[in-house]
């Protein structure tokens, strides 16, 4: 069985739809985590980690693009990005 990671807080937040009125400060890590859906008609999150996001606030979050464009970092609507799938999100205190 492995170990569990993060907090107590983490880890309730791990593996649910999450909405932008669920980060409540500024500051959280977003982690996001591809779904894997190739067994059947069942679904998984992989246990890989592919993108952090920090969260600012009134909706908004800060991420590296892709840098395809050239812009490298960021600042985009919580909406523009929900549809990622949200594996936790960590309070720095």
């Amino acid at each position: 069985m492995a170990a569990q990671r993060g907090t107590p807080q983490q880890r309730s937040l791990e593996r649910r739809s999450i909405s932008a009125a669920i980060i409540t400060q500024p500051g959280d890590l977003v982690y996001l985590a591809d779904m894997n859906c190739s067994f059947g008609d069942s679904c998984e999150f992989w246990n890989e980690i592919h993108h952090v996001m920090i969260y600012l606030g009134d909706g908004k979050v800060l991420h590296a693009t892709d840098g395809i464009d050239g812009s490298g970092v960021v600042i985009q609507d919580w909406s523009e990005v929900a549809g990622n799938f949200v594996y936790s999100i960590l309070r720095v205190n």
